[in-house]
């Protein structure tokens, strides 16, 4: 068969080299663009010709983007890929570790950048894995044409043994996340001596847009050596109207090392005793992403020699699988990751204090969610003509304005509202009520406020924010017993309430905190000073919400004549307790 060698020139001789060999080793022709640099024809158009003569490409990708013809907006390189995908071809692309030492002749900036970006970002699917020397490149392209050309030049269906996609180029911080999740997921050969390893089992959960998927990646890749077997890639579309269920699931591990295994007929008990006596004995790494809850999850599980990651927006427990909740990214890696797409908000290599206070609240009006922060960085890269200051004062607006800003148009991966609303969808209509009341919360809160604005007993409100938490749309901070919504969450479930909903559930709230403060007074009347100041100070922000709402409504509502009353002599008592030296 003969095969394209896709890639920039002087950059990656040596790399094209050992790929040339290892295709050549494999029976196979390898077609490179030194062998037809000399033919008549212009050399865009001669390389796209002998595309369409091939049977497979291979891309190697570093960090030059490669020539852009006149006339053209793309390099030969892209076009040569284009063309590939257009004619069907098997493509095996691989792109250099970004960790990797790299001459900085060879590395490109400014636009050339931005245009390697968005190429990777193209062939992101695609991608094998990550290269470092020519020797390293050469053993992963051997082993993947091997394998699965073979199979194809036989007539039956590629097996999918290796389909984990590359991680995110651009994949920025996570390292305390990273060192838990290896420590978590040893791998074999640092196990103990002469014993079972025992299947390693991790989870990962989080709200939409957190970076499971992108983490998740990034630890496969990690363990993919130690695991050679297979590394299979799954989406459990646990996010969808209509899940996979784990009989398909199992059904697709199946056919990765069986293609022409015919399971039409066979029971689900029969497809499940076949799932593991296919993965039995195998190194075997298995990232199931996307997941719905633990009954879809449990018959997966693998046996003993076998590593199994899976991430889900629902966080819940099995036995033998150790969970991590995913959160927010850190300020630094949050300005880190801005930075990283978006290079022009630093005029220099130092950033000025100016531009650090701009980066540092886009980053914060962002939410400092990963999904967020790449839209935001993506948007201020791709349209120069608009000043970083100016587009964090436009996050700044109204709640609904910042969700429309945090978007990519004809990108619903790159759309911050259709990730929650995945999530969203999943309620039932008392839950999306509830959850959408607890937007009016001005700061984090107790369940006893929350039951108090549903109107719900102490039983039911408790089990209902259980259940919001561990769908990821409500946090919960162990040590000050409270709750809460990330931002932008807040920001969707408020443009979601109606006004009738908006009024009864701040009624509710003023109501609760007018009892609170009167709670508060009590316990200093009776002499207990410390008591009274730490109940009111612990809820001074919803105090004044409650008392400033009802002070703004004061002509439209009897309720809020009556609060306008109780609050005053109580709130400003207390202020000067409170404030007290």
């Amino acid at each position: 068969m003969k095969i394209f060698v896709s890639s920039t020139y002087e950059d990656l001789k040596e790399h094209r080299r050992a790929v040339r060999d290892a295709i050549l080793r494999l029976g196979h022709q390898p077609i490179m663009m030194e062998d037809f640099g000399s033919q008549p024809k212009e050399p865009k158009v001669a390389a796209l010709d002998k595309v369409a003569e091939c049977g497979a490409l291979v891309g190697i990708y570093a960090h030059r983007y490669g020539t852009i013809p006149d006339g053209d907006a793309l390099s030969v390189t892209e076009q040569e890929f284009d063309k590939a995908r257009e004619l069907n071809l098997p493509c095996f692309c691989y792109r250099v570790d970004p960790d990797h030492p790299w001459q900085k002749k060879y590395i490109d900036r400014g636009r050339a950048e931005q245009n390697l970006k968005r190429f990777l970002k193209k062939v992101e699917k695609l991608l094998r894995s990550t290269f470092t020397t020519p020797d390293d490149l050469a053993k992963k392209v051997s082993a993947d044409l091997g394998r699965e050309l073979k199979e194809e030049t036989s007539g039956a269906t590629p097996p999918a043994l290796h389909s984990l996609p590359a991680p995110p180029a651009d994949f920025t911080g996570r390292k305390n996340e990273l060192r838990q999740l290896l420590a978590q997921l040893p791998s074999p050969s640092r196990s103990r001596a002469g014993g079972e390893v025992g299947a390693l089992i991790t989870g990962l959960a989080g709200m939409g847009g957190v970076g499971k998927t992108a983490l998740a990646l990034v630890v496969a890749h990690k363990l993919a050596a130690d695991f050679p077997d297979a590394q299979i890639y799954l989406d459990l579309k646990g996010t969808s109207k209509t899940p996979l269920s784990p009989t398909e699931a199992m059904k697709t591990v199946i056919h990765a090392f069986n293609p022409t295994a015919d399971l039409r007929k066979a029971s689900e008990d029969e497809i499940a005793a076949l799932y593991r006596s296919v993965l039995n004995g195998q190194r075997a790494l298995l990232l199931m992403d996307n997941a719905l809850d633990a009954a879809q999850v449990k018959p997966l599980l693998p046996p003993p020699s076998c590593a199994f990651i899976v991430t889900a927006r629902r966080y819940f427990v099995l036995a033998g699988l150790t969970p991590l909740r995913l959160d927010v990214m850190e300020k630094s890696e949050a300005r880190d990751l801005l930075l990283k797409i978006a290079p022009r908000l630093a005029l220099t290599p130092t950033l000025s204090q100016e531009e650090e206070e701009v980066v540092d609240k886009i980053a914060r009006l962002c939410g400092y969610l990963p999904l967020a922060l790449e839209i935001a960085a993506s948007a201020l890269q791709e349209h120069p003509d608009w000043s970083p200051a100016s587009y964090a004062e436009r996050l700044a607006q109204r709640r609904k304005e910042r969700l429309g800003l945090l978007k990519k148009e004809n990108d619903p991966e790159l759309n911050v509202e259709i990730a929650f609303a995945e999530s969203y969808d999943w309620l039932t209509e008392t839950e999306m009520a509830r959850w959408r009341a607890l937007s009016i919360f001005p700061a984090p809160f107790t369940w006893e406020a929350a039951a108090a604005i549903w109107e719900a007993d102490a039983a039911d409100a408790q089990q209902a924010l259980s259940d919001l938490v561990r769908y990821s749309l409500v946090s919960f901070d162990s040590e000050r017993a409270r709750y809460s919504l990330h931002d932008l969450l807040a920001d969707f479930a408020d443009a979601r309430l109606s006004e009738d909903e908006r009024w009864r559930a701040h009624l509710r709230h003023a109501q609760h905190y007018s009892e609170i403060a009167r709670a508060a007074d009590t316990l200093y009347e009776q002499g207990q000073v410390l008591e009274g100041l730490a109940l009111f100070d612990a809820d001074w922000t919803h105090i004044q919400a409650g008392q400033a709402w009802a002070a703004e409504h004061l002509e439209k509502n009897d309720d809020a004549v009556r609060l306008c009353n109780e609050y005053p002599d109580v709130s400003v008592y207390c202020l000067g307790l409170r404030l007290a030296p």
